[in-house]
């Protein structure tokens, strides 16, 4: 009789030399990792159920881990274990299949897609488009929807159909081809691309590299109307706007005739109601035009008083004017000194009538009053001196050679004399004077 270790051991040794490999397909219906890294999953089908483990190392070298519902393709051997006696497949490799295969194609080719940058670019849609492409089947439920719904709220919009297969082999490059051809066409504004819902195989022609391709490349913008709300293709990432249903996709692209009348209607009211800006604007306009006139009015009268100055710095010549004072200080002294003499001639005249003064008085009194007299001319030529410096002083500062010292300039005309800014021409020949130099100019702009 044989023990139970030794009657595992014969059954593992069977299993080993008839079945060295074994593959089968099924459900993951339990999936559990253990902190050792081991992996312990029940695979099944319809009717049965097998234990499965997938040891540590064997799941490093891959980049799937199963999960439960997934559809998996398993190779490996059958061995019992020995404390539990418990049959179970060692599972050598392990990968997706049906769904579970194309879900993993689906994340694979989305990441290598979004690397690119092909998800970012979202073109806005035009609010008004003359025309549109729809890429979809001509005999599906999806193209009659779209009808309906476009004549529904823009009757006049125009549709222009690729009648494609939306499913199974061939499909997509059909629908590639559908989007380049209206895409280069130049009679539509946007494409929409749809089809109705379906299993993740169904919508797959969705998900290819080149149909994604073919809508990033086109040259008008395209709306993705793939599937329910739930279902989602990588037309959706790459399209400029993604609709949960044709339907819907088709109403997103054509404002509603209804709500367009609506909008006009009130518009036609604001503008009625703007009528009074409108005079606003007509008297803002005339305020402008009194503003206007009234700083030419200003300007012309800063321009007279400004010639005028000029005109009077040009009558102030500081040499001759100096020279007219010195001289009236000079007539000034010159009276003083006759005055004076004829003052004393009269006192000597007085005294000589005054016998009864001594001679000594009559000197002291001359000599008192001649005192008196030069005290008198002194002070006298003292203030005409200072009120003649004072009056140099003054004219000096509105001399123009000191204002031309403050960095000014004076603008002649070749005979030397100061001319006014209006009467400065294009092409004149002036003369400029500064502090120390004159320079000469030919006007080439007024």
């Amino acid at each position: 009789m044989l023990t139970v270790t030794e009657l595992i051991q014969s059954i593992n040794s069977t299993l080993k030399d008839n079945y060295q490999s074994v593959s089968f397909v099924g459900e993951v219906s339990t999936s559990k990792l253990y902190n050792s890294g081991h992996t312990y999953l029940s695979i099944k089908d319809e009717e049965s159920e097998v234990q499965a483990v997938l040891w540590k190392g064997t799941a490093l070298r891959s980049t799937y881990r199963p999960k439960e519902g997934d559809q998996v393709s398993v190779e490996g051997y059958p061995t019992l274990y020995n404390k539990g006696g418990r049959f179970q497949i060692v599972i050598t490799k392990i990968e997706p299949t049906g769904e579970g295969l194309l879900l993993k194609k689906f994340l694979e080719l989305k990441e290598k897609l979004e690397k690119e940058g092909l998800f970012e670019r979202k073109r806005p849609i035009p609010f008004f488009p003359k025309a549109i492409g729809v890429v979809t089947s001509s005999s599906g439920a999806v193209i009659r929807d779209i009808d309906v719904k476009i004549k529904e709220r823009l009757p006049s919009l125009k549709i222009y159909l690729v009648d494609v297969r939306v499913q199974g082999a061939g499909a997509a490059d059909e629908i590639a081809e559908g989007v380049k051809l209206l895409s280069q066409s130049g009679l539509v504004d946007l494409i929409i691309v749809a089809r109705g819902g379906g299993s993740l195989e169904d919508l797959w022609p969705f998900n290819e590299e080149k149909v994604v391709r073919a809508i990033f490349a086109s040259k008008v913008p395209v709306v993705s109307g793939v599937g329910h709300e739930t279902d989602t293709t990588l037309c959706d990432y790459v399209a400029d706007y993604r609709a949960p249903t044709p339907t819907a996709a088709a109403e997103y692209v054509t404002p509603s005739r209804v709500l367009l009348l609506k909008d006009i209607t009130q518009l036609e009211s604001r503008l009625f109601e703007t009528e009074w800006l409108n005079r606003f604007s007509v008297q803002v306009d005339e305020s402008g035009e009194r503003l206007d006139r009234g700083i030419s009015n200003i300007f012309q009268k800063l321009e007279l008083r400004l010639r005028s100055a000029t005109e009077g710095v040009k009558r102030i010549e500081p040499v001759r004017v100096l020279s007219h004072l010195t001289s009236k200080v000079s007539n000034l002294e010159e009276k003083m000194q006759i005055g004076a003499a004829q003052k004393l001639k009269l006192l000597r005249s007085q005294i000589k009538d005054l016998p009864s003064i001594s001679f000594a008085e009559r000197l002291n009194k001359v000599q008192f009053q001649q005192s008196r007299l030069d005290r008198s001319v002194i002070v006298n030529f003292k203030g005409s001196r200072d009120s003649l410096i004072s009056l140099a002083k003054r004219l000096k500062a509105l001399s123009p050679e000191v204002v031309l010292k403050r960095g000014y300039s004076i603008v002649e005309n070749e005979a030397g004399l100061p001319i006014p800014p209006v009467q400065i021409k294009r092409d004149d020949t002036v003369r400029i004077r500064f502090s120390e130099y004159k320079i000469t100019a030919k006007v080439t702009q007024t």
